[in-house]
């Protein structure tokens, strides 16, 4: 059986284009949303990365991959989740220390981890045995209107570029 977003606090790490989106979503269904990232934004409240692993009820990583940011969820993070918290990776999979959160997955059976990117392409391993993930295949933007603003997107940058 599933749970409202109603009364829920969402914890987004990272809050750009795409964290925006999702914090809009969020609140529309009545879920209190807060964030972590290096740019402060005025339209939600800013926590550390500790308070929000530990205050929010689901927490949704919304990161781009680079030095600074590979690993940046590791075990101890990751202890600090309440019970029956959701963890949501839509963006990349080495934000996630695959180790760590196999570790953290098989001691917290009352949490629950959505993975909709992997380490490895196709996922393989212990982690496909484990009860308490999710996983989603990485398709979100393969609809047409996506696949149309896409390509309106690249003709946009190549006209810009030559002009």
């Amino acid at each position: 059986m599933g749970s409202e977003l109603y009364g829920k606090r969402v914890g987004l790490v990272g809050l750009g284009n795409i964290g925006i989106e999702v914090a809009k979503r969020c609140e529309a269904f009545g879920a209190e949303v807060v964030y972590y990232d290096i740019v402060d934004r005025e339209i939600y409240r800013k926590l550390n990365l500790e308070e929000l692993f530990r205050t929010s009820d689901i927490v949704s990583l919304h990161l781009p991959l680079n030095p600074s940011t590979e690993g940046i969820i590791n075990y101890d993070l990751l202890s600090l989740l309440k019970p029956n918290a959701i963890l949501v990776n839509t963006a990349r999979g080495n934000l996630i220390r695959e180790e760590d959160l196999l570790r953290f997955l098989k001691e917290r059976k009352d949490v629950v981890v959505a993975l909709d990117v992997f380490w490895k392409e196709p996922p393989e391993g212990e982690i496909l045995k484990l009860e308490n993930v999710i996983f989603t295949p990485h398709i979100g933007a393969q609809t047409k209107e996506a696949q149309r603003r896409a390509s309106i997107e690249a003709a946009r940058i190549i006209i810009e570029f030559f002009q």
